[in-house]
């Protein structure tokens, strides 16, 4: 259970408005491959801070759920003004910051997304998720250099995380380096076979390579994956 600290910091937390009686945000118009499914971050906290931490995220959870951004903004800035700006709590607001500029990068204010995530990494969330992260916003801001060097640096921090390798695919592709798109698009595929918008990607760069016959192969095999995706969702 959270200690006295953490429960000051919880007391922050404001559970009695309800999300469903906000406006809803404009939908994140982001790339297909972009999940941002592998938030790990907190794994740098501690295990105090980690409980805190994820009762934060799902507090804000209703709001994300209606994709009502603003207002999950709106609750985290509330919580990081009650959270003293001090080395014993360093590590949980840079948390939080990333946490900020995921939902910032969700309601498309990429300028603040990248201040956020810029931040949370010189305090200490120097992890491959939040580095993929990083590469997303510039990717997203046509900074393909400076997404190319984040991604670079998450894939450093865990080879396996398709997140960045969707991500550092798609910046390749557009820096015409497509044999290492592809190369980073099998990678992606051998980590997560069971998802056929890889299989779909890695077939746009068959094209662009002009290997047809494995350009079909692949779309076969997506046409598979998400046939046996259904079959297993009905069972």
């Amino acid at each position: 259970f959270p200690t006295r600290r953490s429960s000051d910091l919880l007391s922050l937390i404001d559970f009695r408005q309800s999300p469903r009686e906000t406006s809803r945000a404009p939908p994140p118009t982001f790339p297909e491959s972009e999940t941002m499914t592998d938030k790990t971050w907190s794994a740098l906290l501690s295990d105090e801070y980690r409980q805190l931490f994820d009762v934060i995220v799902k507090e804000i959870a209703p709001f994300v759920d209606v994709d009502s951004y603003p207002q999950a903004i709106a609750r985290v800035d509330m919580i990081l003004r009650g959270i003293p700006v001090d080395q014993d709590n360093r590590l949980l607001r840079a948390a939080l910051l990333a946490k900020r500029a995921e939902l910032h990068m969700e309601s498309d204010d990429l300028e603040s997304a990248e201040e956020d995530v810029r931040h949370a990494i010189h305090n200490g969330m120097r992890h491959a998720s939040v580095y993929a992260l990083s590469g997303w916003v510039q990717y997203s801001q046509d900074q393909p250099e400076k997404a190319r060097a984040a991604f670079d640096k998450a894939l450093e921090a865990d080879a396996d995380l398709v997140d960045a390798l969707t991500g550092r695919a798609l910046v390749l592709q557009d820096l015409d380096e497509l044999d290492l798109a592809r190369a980073d698009l099998t990678h992606a595929i051998h980590c997560d076979n069971g998802n056929a918008t890889l299989y779909n990607m890695r077939g746009e760069v068959y094209v662009r390579l002009g290997d047809m016959d494995q350009a079909l192969r692949d779309l076969r095999d997506r046409k598979s994956t998400r046939l046996n995706s259904s079959h297993h969702a009905h069972l």
